[in-house]
């Protein structure tokens, strides 16, 4: 669910500031009891597009893509597909909008998220059905996602994100980079030791 300002954003930022600018995505909220799996994703994705992404930003590490909410500019676009025959996305790779945030990073493009928080005024529904008041109340630009909610395709979900980036990615990009690189690419490739970890405290 993209929010209506969201082409104005990337015009505004691509390619002016980033070649590559990520919105952060959220994912919606659902009734709690009735759908706790798709809930997890709620803390889950507001860590991560809140903070990680913006630490890694400002220390100069891997911003990776989450594949929705991301805009090229045409130069990164047509670079990527001059690196992989002539396709800017490595098909084969289970997790190609990951792996397309450290090939723009190596090859020297400018790689961000975007902060956008905006005002608006609302007015909420009452329980009689008359509207309320106006109050202001402040947004991110941001994607608004639906997440699995059956635990089988969460775990399937979850599963092909931990093999594309902590396996497949590690495997076809190596360990190459600065610190600051390197470092966010430990905190990614940590999830299976951390996972079993985790499994093995439950």
């Amino acid at each position: 669910v993209l929010h209506p300002l969201t082409l104005k954003v990337y015009n505004y930022f691509v390619p002016k500031t980033y070649d590559l600018a990520q919105l952060p995505v959220f994912a919606l909220e659902l009734p709690v009891w009735k759908f706790w799996v798709g809930n997890i994703y709620v803390d889950d994705f507001a860590e991560l597009h809140t903070k990680d992404m913006f630490i890694r930003e400002s220390i100069g590490g891997v911003v990776p893509s989450a594949g929705v909410g991301t805009a090229f500019s045409r130069k990164l676009l047509e670079q990527l597909g001059v690196d992989n025959q002539g396709d800017p996305f490595k098909i084969g790779n289970l997790t190609e909008d990951y792996e397309i945030g450290i090939r723009a990073k190596r090859g020297g493009f400018r790689v961000g998220v975007v902060s956008c928080p905006i005002e608006r005024v609302v007015r909420r529904p009452r329980k009689d059905g008359t509207l309320g008041a106006p109050e202001v109340v402040t947004e991110y630009v941001a994607v608004r996602e639906p997440f699995p909610t059956n635990f089988q395709v969460a775990v399937r979900q979850r599963s092909r994100w931990i093999l594309g980036i902590s396996f497949q990615t590690w495997e076809q990009t190596g360990w190459a980079g600065s610190w600051a690189e390197r470092y966010t690419l430990l905190r990614d490739r940590r999830a299976p030791l951390t996972h079993l970890i985790n499994m093995i405290g439950y």
